[in-house]
C-alpha cells in the first residue's frame, strides 16, 4: 500500500498491509534547523514536510498549511513589535508585542520565545481586564472571519501525493479561544462570574468556524482537525458538555454530510472524556499520551469507545522519545508491547503524542520506524 491507501484504510476501518508511522516532528525539526543541528541525512529538506518525505513517513498532518486566510474588518489594525512573525523555525530574540486596535478599544499581547523548548510562552494575555475590554474583544471576534485557501491546498496536497493524507488545521474550539484570549485563570473564573457574556463570544465564535468548515467540506480536502488541546483537566466533562458540545458537533455534522473526517487535536488526559468525543463523533484524537504522561490505552479507547468510526492517534511520548541508555532494545521492546494488542492494526496509527521532543535522538526517530515497518505488519 502507499501512505495514503494505508491511511485510508486504517480510516475506513480495515487492516491495513501494516500501522501507518506518523509521528510529528515539527517543533524537534524547526529546532534543529535553527540551531544547525539537523543530521545529514536531513540537512537538504527545507522544512518538516521534506523531512518526513524523506524518513518515509506516512503523513497525516495539520502541519502542511497553513489553508485558512485570516481577514479581518476594515476598522481592525494588528501589529507587531518588532515585525517579524515569531514561528517555530525562525525565532524572534526578546518579547513580541501585538496590538489590535478597533473601535471599541485597543488589546494588546506579549509572547516571547523560549530556546530550550523551542517555542513562545504569553507573557500577557490580551484579555485582562473583564469590563474594560470586552467590548472591543467581542468587535475583534465578531469582525474576524476564515477563509479556506483552496489552491495551497491543492498544492500541499500534490507535494505530499500518495506518501499519505494532508490535515486541514480548523479554529479551536470556543473554550480553548477564551483560555487562549484571557489565559486558563481568567477564562474559568469570567465563565463563572460572566456567563451569557462568555456564552455569547463562543457562540459567535462557533459560527465563524462553522463557515470555514462549510468551505473545507465544499472542497477536495478529505479531513480537519480542531486544533486544541483536548485534556479533562481543562475541558471537564461538565465543561465539555456545557461550552464544546454544540462547536463539536455543528462543525462535524457538516463535515460528515460531506464525506469528511472530523479530529481534534488531544495532549492530555482524556480517557473521562471518551463518551463525549463519541457523543460528538470526533473521528480521531491526535496524539493522546499513554501513562506515564497521559491516561490513554490506546486498545481500550479504541475498542470500547461507542462511536465505532473514531481512529486513535499516538504511542511515541517524550518518556519514550529521550531514551539513550540501551535505546535499541528498549524502544523493541515498546513498540512490540504496544502493538501486539492493537493487532490487526484497524483504525490506529502511530505517531506523536503529542509531538517529537526536541531532546530526542535521531536515532530514536530512526528506531521507531524501523520498529514499526517490522513489527507492524499483519
Amino acid at each position: 500500500m502507499t501512505g495514503r491507501e494505508r491511511l485510508l484504510a486504517v480510516l475506513e476501518g480495515h487492516e491495513p498491509d501494516r500501522v501507518p508511522f506518523s509521528p510529528n516532528i515539527g517543533q524537534w525539526f524547526g529546532a534543529h534547523q535553527s540551531r544547525g543541528t539537523l543530521p545529514q541525512e536531513l540537512a537538504d529538506c527545507s522544512d518538516e514536510v521534506d523531512a518526513m518525505l524523506k524518513l518515509g513517513c506516512d503523513v497525516f498532518s495539520r502541519r502542511c498549511g497553513p489553508f485558512a486566510r485570516v481577514r479581518y474588518g476594515p476598522e481592525i489594525l494588528i501589529t507587531r513589535d518588532p515585525q517579524q512573525e515569531v514561528g517555530l523555525n525562525t525565532p524572534t530574540e526578546g518579547p513580541v508585542t501585538t496590538t489590535v486596535e478597533t473601535p471599541r478599544g485597543v488589546l494588546r499581547a506579549v509572547s516571547q520565545f523560549q530556546p530550550a523548548s523551542h517555542t513562545s510562552y504569553e507573557r500577557e494575555y490580551f484579555w485582562k481586564d473583564f469590563e474594560r475590554e470586552y467590548a472591543a474583544l467581542k468587535y475583534w471576534i465578531e469582525h474576524t472571519d476564515y477563509c479556506f485557501d483552496a489552491a495551497a491546498y491543492a498544492k500541499a496536497a500534490a507535494r505530499v501525493g500518495e506518501s499519505g493524507i494532508v490535515i486541514v488545521a480548523g479554529q479551536q474550539a470556543p473554550i480553548k479561544r477564551i483560555f487562549n484570549l484571557a489565559g486558563p485563570e481568567n477564562g474559568i473564573l469570567w465563565i463563572m462570574e460572566h456567563e451569557n457574556e462568555l456564552m455569547e463570544l463562543m457562540a459567535i465564535h462557533t459560527e465563524k468556524a462553522a463557515a470555514f468548515a462549510r468551505e473545507v467540506a465544499e472542497s477536495d480536502a478529505l479531513a480537519m482537525m480542531s486544533m486544541d488541546n483536548l485534556c479533562s483537566l481543562f475541558y471537564t466533562p461538565n465543561f465539555f458538555r456545557k461550552y464544546c458540545r454544540d462547536y463539536y458537533r455543528r462543525i462535524g455534522e457538516i463535515l460528515h454530510a460531506n464525506g469528511k473526517y472530523w479530529f481534534s487535536h488531544a495532549c492530555g488526559r482524556v480517557a473521562a472524556l471518551k463518551d463525549q468525543v463519541a457523543e460528538v463523533e470526533l473521528d480521531g484524537l491526535e496524539g493522546s499520551p499513554h501513562a506515564p504522561l497521559g491516561d490513554v490505552d490506546l486498545r481500550v479507547f479504541r475498542d470500547t469507545i461507542p462511536y465505532r468510526r473514531h481512529v486513535v492517534w499516538g504511542g511515541m511520548t517524550c518518556h519514550e522519545q529521550e531514551i539513550v541508555k540501551d535505546a535499541p532494545a528498549r524502544l523493541e521492546a515498546h513498540v512490540k508491547g504496544l502493538f501486539g494488542p492493537m493487532r490487526p492494526f484497524h483504525r490506529f496509527v502511530f505517531s506523536s503524542s503529542c509531538n517529537t521532543s526536541v531532546r530526542t535522538p535521531f536515532e530514536n526517530l530512526l528506531l521507531f520506524r524501523d520498529n514499526c515497518w517490522k513489527h507492524g505488519r499483519n
